[in-house]
């Protein structure tokens, strides 16, 4: 019983990472402002490797941080796929398409 309960949570925490991944596209572009100018190499006063040590497992964190944010407040899965269906044509012509198939069947159970 317990083996569930630890796929469950493996399960959601690789998809909270999946969802929390462009946190890091922000983090990588700081990284690399930072590491490519010498002004803020001396501003820091910290070496490439050092500031790798650091911000790696704030990267790893701030990932699963974002992706639950993103998992439990905002309901984002369900935002994108009402968004992506709202705009895909196809989508809505089945949506009319149903529509119009449960109008006909209240119409004739009201006959």
């Amino acid at each position: 019983m317990k083996l569930y309960k630890i796929r469950d949570f493996l399960v959601l925490a690789k998809y909270r990472f999946d969802i929390g991944m462009t946190f890091i596209v922000f983090l990588n572009f700081s990284l690399l402002i930072i590491t490519a100018s010498d002004n803020l190499k001396g501003y820091f006063n910290i070496s490439t490797s050092a500031l790798y040590m650091i911000l790696l497992p704030i990267a790893f964190l701030g990932n699963y941080i974002f992706g639950y944010l993103l998992d439990k407040i905002s309901k984002y899965q369900k935002e994108y796929i009402r968004n992506s269906h709202s705009r895909s044509p196809q989508i809505m012509e089945i949506l009319e398409s149903v529509r119009e198939i449960k109008n006909e069947l209240k119409r004739r159970k009201n006959e």
